[in-house]
């Protein structure tokens, strides 16, 4: 069931949280990264608050982000959402690389209906299907194009995996799909939450070793193995 008003709370209990880790967070990020230093963190959670039903919660927690500037007054949740909406590829870098938001945007809509047909949905370029779902990154200032030592470095810190765990309480997903990171990384973060939460490992969105198709269809049986039924009459 959509709740629009406890889902945008828990944005704003988010965006609250985020404010208050940034300065530990930014200390221990500088410690392997060597950017130009950034003033926060970013901002992740519900992409869309009329659509995302908080029942049926739905994760995706990524690696990091490639370049990101503050400039246009714009966070990762907000650009996110509003590519989502208007079902568009937006962003100097994301649209250079569109097929990482069209696989997510792909598997977001698969989640919610596993009868799609698989072959038709792995031509769509649509990215409309985040509305449904919460996103975050581990790393949760800038990254690098291709997540290397420091990224698997930083996100083994105890204010990573202590962000990351305020974060799961807050959204309290059903399911978590991790986007290239295996689930050892998360464990800590999920220990002894309330509620069971439902954890899939998916290759990373870019990845050019498997085809689109071959992505649903790996999928389809990573939601079946943990019994996912994103609605009780629709079945695998």
């Amino acid at each position: 069931m959509n709740n629009y008003c406890e889902n945008k709370l828990k944005n704003s209990n988010l965006k609250k949280i985020y404010r208050e880790n940034t300065d530990k967070y930014l200390k221990v990020w500088r410690e392997y990264y060597s950017f130009k230093s950034p003033e926060r963190i970013n901002e992740f959670g519900i992409i869309d608050v009329y659509s995302y039903d908080d029942e049926k919660g739905v994760l995706f927690i990524a690696k990091e982000t490639n370049g990101w500037d503050y400039s246009d007054g714009k966070t990762f949740r907000s650009w996110v959402e509003e590519m989502a909406k208007d079902n568009k590829v937006t962003g100097e870098i994301a649209s250079r690389h569109p097929q990482i938001w069209y696989n997510l945007g792909r598997w977001a809509k698969f989640i919610f209906d596993p009868k799609l047909d698989k072959a038709k949905l792995a031509q769509e370029k649509n990215v409309s299907g985040l509305k449904n779902i919460a996103i975050t990154n581990l790393n949760k200032a800038e990254g690098e194009s291709t997540s290397g030592k420091a990224f698997w470095k930083l996100i083994k810190e105890d204010v990573v995996i202590n962000l990351l765990r305020e974060e799961i309480k807050e959204i309290n997903p059903k399911l978590i799909v991790l986007c290239g990171i295996p689930s050892m990384y998360i464990q800590q973060a999920i220990l002894n939450l309330d509620g069971e939460i439902k954890i899939i490992e998916m290759p990373h969105p870019s990845a050019r070793t498997i085809s689109k198709l071959d992505m649903l269809a790996q999928l389809k049986r990573n939601l079946k193995m943990v019994g996912w039924n994103a609605n009780d009459t629709k079945t695998f």
